[in-house]
């Protein structure tokens, strides 16, 4: 297992990428051979680095597109699909080089049989991949002990996952048969006396436990450390929920496990960081779009009767309150018969250019200028409204934990966690946002500025095998 962001993936995650950016490799450098027995065609040193350039360009837009999300593919003909578009947008920029630099990067009979070529490459790949997938190859065996409510959360996450890299094979309860002994497992095994004699015998190397669950008493204890000391690890199951869905458990955390836990480290290098990006980025951003800032003013005014700009008391880090900017995407006095509310999709307070502008997030831009003010980062949890704060901190365990950080712009949960209308919705992204501020690291920020960026080009996320084209901005 490889370790990011404090979540584990499968090395044959990593396997598979590299695979599949050797067989478009391949499929450029056999196109080339199959030309060369009757026209002069590049080769050397110089051939083969724009081979790879080409090849990191295709992979980026595979990536773009979902294709290494494989918990969202649902059939090859979806594999087939997005492998077309990002075929496709590979060609586009290409053709955009060879005009900016004035020669082919790789001569266009190449590229063309070998595009055909690689098009039958990768779905042949993939297909032997999912099959793989489909017979849990090289998945690490788990045995889940117990039956509270974040175990059985668990079970459903990993079960929803195709390429989490856990088998959990050996679901044991010990509410079926009382405190102090386990129920059958599917292979047979009782008592929770020998477990570790078990785990030795069906190559169990990973024990997940909730010591919440109904039945926990000295004996399970013992057990447990009897597998601890034969060399079998054993999990907290809110570290192993952590690890394995990119989120917490906010409903069953303890302020115990929050203490003692890693995490939550604000480097001086890592306050540097933000505070260089934000200004940095901001600033290009907001001159770079200045022609669309404009635009997307004059349309505001042309679709919809009042003002282009929208402003709105958020509360900061601390709490601190500010004034949020966007641009106006609902009609003048939206709240004003029912009072503050959730916008959701499908809202019909939204006008139709600002249906446009949220499902590709222009609306966000001015914020930047709230970034520039020092209230806001570029990535940080979603600013919220203190009417809706105080009824959530009374409702929600640890909602109070988000402000101790900067609100952004973008963020762990805007990129895994689509539209929140709900309570509901406000604990789950929750879950994501307290993940954030416990894991985040210069890198982990990088990483959601570049999906977030996938979202803004395609309008459609792909993360996490939910649907999230844009969180709401409440």
């Amino acid at each position: 297992m490889i370790r990011l962001f404090n979540r584990h993936y499968p090395v044959r995650n990593v396997f598979f990428v590299i695979g599949e950016g050797a067989l478009i490799f391949a499929s450029i450098l056999a196109a080339a051979s199959v030309f060369r027995f009757w026209a002069s065609v590049p080769s050397g040193f110089s051939f083969f680095m724009e081979t790879v350039l080409v090849t990191l360009i295709c992979q980026v837009f595979l990536f773009y597109h979902g294709m290494y999300d494989i918990n969202a593919l649902n059939s090859m003909a979806d594999h087939a699909a997005r492998l077309l578009q990002a075929l496709g947008f590979t060609t586009v920029i290409l053709g955009g080089i060879h005009l900016w630099i004035g020669h082919e990067i790789i001569p266009s009979k190449i590229f063309i049989t070998g595009l055909v070529t690689m098009a039958v490459l990768v779905l042949v790949w993939r297909f032997i991949y999912s099959q793989a997938l489909s017979r849990h190859f090289l998945d690490k065996t788990v045995l889940i002990l117990g039956d509270s409510p974040l175990i059985r959360s668990i079970i459903r996450s990993a079960s929803a996952q195709r390429d989490c890299g856990f088998a959990l094979t050996h679901l044991i309860s010990t509410a079926a048969t009382g405190p102090g002994s386990i129920a059958d497992g599917e292979n047979g095994f009782s008592g929770i006396q020998g477990l570790s004699s078990y785990c030795r015998e069906h190559a169990i190397r990973m024990i997940v436990a909730d010591d919440a669950m109904d039945g926990w008493d000295e004996t399970i204890e013992n057990e447990l450390l009897a597998c601890r000391t034969d060399g079998i690890r054993v999990m907290d199951a809110q570290a192993f929920f952590e690890m394995l869905t990119g989120k917490l458990h906010a409903e069953k955390l303890k302020a115990g496990w929050i203490i003692f836990s890693g995490g939550f480290h604000r480097s001086v290098l890592h306050h540097a960081f933000k505070l260089l990006f934000d200004y940095a980025v901001s600033g290009f951003l907001l001159f770079l779009l200045s022609p669309g800032i404009l635009l997307t003013a004059v349309l505001i005014k042309l679709d919809s009767s009042g003002p282009v700009f929208y402003s709105q008391e958020r509360l900061g880090k601390n709490k601190k309150p500010y004034k949020i900017y966007k641009f106006r995407s609902m009609v003048v006095d939206a709240e004003k018969n029912g009072g503050p509310a959730w916008s959701k999709s499908g809202d019909t307070r939204v006008t139709r250019i600002g249906n446009f502008i949220r499902n590709w997030r222009i609306d966000e831009i001015p914020q930047l200028v709230n970034v520039l003010k020092g209230d806001m980062s570029f990535v940080g949890p979603r600013p919220e409204r203190d009417f809706f704060v105080k009824r959530l901190e009374r409702d929600i365990p640890f909602y109070g934990v988000r402000f101790t950080v900067k609100p952004g712009i973008t963020g762990w949960a805007q990129i895994n966690y689509g539209y929140g209308s709900t309570d509901e919705d406000a604990l789950e992204k929750l879950n994501y946002d307290l993940y954030y501020i416990k894991n985040s690291t210069v890198f982990m920020d990088l990483f959601i500025v570049f999906r977030t960026t996938r979202t803004v080009i395609l309008g459609v996320e792909h993360g996490n095998g939910e649907t999230a084209v844009r969180n709401a901005a409440h």
